[in-house]
C-alpha cells in the first residue's frame, strides 16, 4: 500500500544501502546497528527527507556526503562520527547528535530550528562559535562540560531560542536566563534556582527534575 510519506525501518544485517536508491518516493529511513554496509552518499534515496542512523560508524567519506538537498531531519544517535567532517544540507531543520562518539561540531546551516546534543562532549567554547539565527529548541541534557555560564554564549549564538534543556549537566545552584529574551520553556535539575526577567519571561515555563 502506498502512502504519502513512505518510510523504511531496517535492522537486517544483509541489507545494503544501495537497495534503497531506486525506491520511488521514499521519504523516511531508519538504520540500526550494523543494518547496512554504508557506501557512498549517492546510494541514499534522492528524495529522502528524514534519516536516522542508530549506533553506527559513519566514515569521513560518508559524513561528507550527507548534504542531500531534500533532507530536513538528520538524527545520528550514539554513532561514531567525526562531526566536523559532516556536510549538512542547506535546508536542514532538525539535527540530533547524541552520545560521546563524535568530536567537534559541524558547520550548521542557518535554517536549523532544533538541535539535540544530549550526552555529548560539547563545550561552551564550541557553542560560542556557532551561528544559529533560527534555532528555537536546544537540548544539552547530559552534557558534562556545560556550566551555568552557557547562557552567556547562547544569547549571541541562538537569539531566537525558545526551549532549553540543561538537565544532568554542570549547571549548578543558579542559572541566569535573563539574556535569553525569547525563552519560554526551560528544563533544569531540581537543585537549580533560575534567575529571569519578570517582563520578558512572563510566560516562562520552568520544569525541575
Amino acid at each position: 500500500m502506498e502512502s504519502e510519506s513512505p518510510s523504511v525501518d531496517s535492522e537486517s544485517p544483509a541489507l545494503k544501502l544501495r537497495a534503497f536508491k531506486h525506491l520511488p518516493g521514499l521519504r523516511q529511513l531508519r538504520l540500526g546497528p550494523s543494518a547496512v554496509e554504508l557506501g557512498q552518499g549517492h546510494d541514499f534515496p534522492p528524495d529522502l527527507e528524514s534519516l536516522l542512523l542508530d549506533r553506527m560508524r559513519v566514515t569521513r567519506s560518508l559524513a561528507s556526503q550527507l548534504a542531500l538537498q531534500s533532507l530536513v531531519s538528520l538524527r545520528l544517535e550514539h554513532c561514531k562520527v567525526h562531526a566536523a567532517a559532516l556536510r549538512l544540507p542547506a535546508g536542514l531543520r532538525v539535527l540530533v547528535l547524541t552520545g560521546t562518539g563524535f568530536s567537534g561540531l559541524p558547520s550548521f546551516p542557518s535554517t536549523l530550528e532544533t538541535l539535540d546534543l544530549s550526552s555529548s562532549n560539547v563545550s561552551k567554547s564550541e557553542l560560542a562559535g556557532c551561528a544559529l539565527p533560527c534555532l528555537a529548541h536546544l537540548v544539552l541534557r547530559g552534557c558534562k562540560r556545560v556550566t551555568s555560564s552557557v547562557t552567556d554564549v547562547l544569547v549571541d549564538a541562538c537569539p531566537m531560542l525558545r526551549e532549553l534543556d540543561v538537565r544532568d549537566t554542570r549547571v549548578r545552584h543558579v542559572l541566569d536566563v535573563r539574556p535569553l529574551a525569547q525563552l519560554s520553556k526551560l528544563s533544569v535539575d531540581c537543585s537549580v534556582t533560575v534567575s529571569y526577567h519578570v517582563s520578558y519571561h512572563a510566560g516562562l515555563k520552568i520544569s525541575h527534575f
